[in-house]
C-alpha cells in the first residue's frame, strides 16, 4: 500500500488541580500558565513564519507585561499509522497516554507527510523546509550543517535549554556535531535505524553502555534525565523514537499481546501472506501481515507506555501547565 498521512497530535497539556503547580523556577506572581488558545497561537505563527517550529518564543506572547515562555516537547515517532490510535477508534489498540493529548489538546486529522521517507522527514520537521530545500532527499542523503538551521538552534538563541534524543537517521557521514543541542544523545546502528534491543548510543559524541536493553524505554530514561533537571530557563526537548520501524520486536512484557486479536477488521486485500507490493520485494515488507500487524500494535503501546511516564514526570514537577507537547510519525505505515 502507499505510505499513509501520519498522526500528528499537538497538545497544551493540562493538569486538573486548581492550585497553582509547584515549581523550582521562580517566574514572579504576575504569571499565569500558557493557555491552550495561546499555545495554538504560537504554533500557528511559528508554522506560517517557518512552515514548522522555528520562530522565537517571546513575539507569540508579546502581548503579557512580563511573558511565561512554555516548554516544549516534541516527540516524533517513526512509521506511525495515522489510525492507529485508540482515539481513532481502533478495535483493540490500548493508547491512553496518545488519546489524553487528543482529548486535552488538538488533534490534526488532514495532516500529510510531504516526503514520505524516514530521512527526508526528519528533516522536513526539523527545518521546517520540503526536501528540495534542505537537500534530505532519500534515506541515504547527508544532513547538510552549514547550509541547514533547526528549530533547535533558534530556541537556543532564545535562551532554551535544548535536547535531542533519538534517531537521526541522515547516515551520510554519521552524527552531526548539533551544537545547539546541550545534550545529544543517538545512535548509528544500521545506518542509524538501531536496533530494539541493545544499541550502542552516543550521548555527546562518546559511545555510552545501555542502562536499559530496550530502546524505546532508554530513550525515555534520557528524556527523563533532561525534564528532571532544575533549571533556570525554559527548555525544548526532541524526543525522536526508532519505534515502531522494522522490525518490529515489542518489549517482552508486551510480546504476545495481541497473539490472538481479530483482524477480520483489514481491508480482504490484505493478503496476510503476499506483503510484497506486486510481488516486488522492493516494495512492500517480508512476512505474515498478521503477524506483523500484531507486533507493530505491541511496539506502538510500548511507545504509548513510555509517554505516559514522561507526561507523569512533567505533573510531578509541577511542568504539565507550561509545556507544549507535540506528537508526530514522520509517515505511516502498513
Amino acid at each position: 500500500m502507499p505510505p499513509m498521512p501520519s498522526p500528528e497530535v499537538s497538545a497544551m497539556s493540562r493538569s486538573r488541580k486548581t492550585s497553582p503547580p509547584a515549581t523550582a523556577i521562580d517566574r514572579g506572581p504576575a504569571e499565569s500558565p500558557v493557555t491552550r488558545r495561546q499555545a495554538l497561537g504560537f504554533l500557528g505563527a511559528a508554522a506560517l513564519s517557518a512552515g514548522g517550529l522555528t520562530l522565537g518564543v517571546p513575539s507569540a506572547f508579546a502581548f503579557r507585561s512580563k511573558p511565561r515562555r512554555p516548554n516544549f516537547i516534541f516527540i516524533l515517532t517513526d512509521d506511525h499509522r495515522y489510525d492507529m490510535l485508540g482515539a481513532a477508534d481502533h478495535p483493540f489498540l490500548k493508547t491512553p497516554h496518545m488519546d489524553r493529548l487528543c482529548r486535552e489538546g488538538v488533534r490534526f486529522e488532514n495532516a500529510f507527510a510531504t516526503t514520505a521517507l524516514c530521512s527526508p522527514s526528519r528533516a522536513s520537521f526539523l527545518t521546517g523546509q520540503y526536501a528540495s530545500v534542505h537537500g534530505v532527499t532519500n534515506n541515504f542523503s547527508r544532513w547538510d550543517e552549514t547550509r541547514n538551521v533547526t528549530f533547535l538552534r533558534h530556541l537556543k538563541r532564545a535562551g532554551y535549554d535544548t535536547a535531542f534524543v533519538g534517531k537521526w537517521h541522515m547516515p551520510g557521514g554519521g552524527l552531526p556535531r548539533l551544537p545547539e543541542a546541550d545534550l545529544f544523545v543517538s545512535f548509528t546502528r544500521k545506518d542509524g535505524q538501531g536496533d530494539y534491543f541493545n544499541c550502542p548510543l552516543y550521548v555527546n559524541g562518546r559511545l555510552t553502555p545501555n542502562r536499559t536493553p530496550y530502546i524505546t524505554e532508554e530513550l525515555t530514561e534520557y528524556a527523563l534525565d533532561f525534564v528532571r533537571q532544575k533549571r533556570r530557563n525554559p527548555f525544548c526537548l526532541c524526543l525522536s523514537h526508532k519505534a515502531v520501524h522494522h522490525d518490529w520486536k515489542p518489549p517482552r512484557h508486551l510480546r504476545g499481546r495481541h497473539r490472538h486479536a481479530d483482524l477480520s477488521f483489514l481491508a480482504p486485500e490484505s493478503d496476510r501472506y503476499n506483503t510484497l507490493s506486486g510481488l516486488n520485494w522492493l516494495e512492500g515488507t517480508l512476512g505474515n501481515m498478521h503477524d506483523v500487524y500484531r507486533r507493530y500494535s505491541e511496539c506502538l503501546e510500548s511507545v504509548d507506555e513510555q509517554l505516559g511516564r514522561l507526561l507523569a514526570a512533567l505533573e510531578a514537577k509541577g511542568l504539565l501547565d507550561d509545556t507544549i507537547v507535540v506528537y508526530a510519525g514522520d509517515n505511516g505505515y502498513l
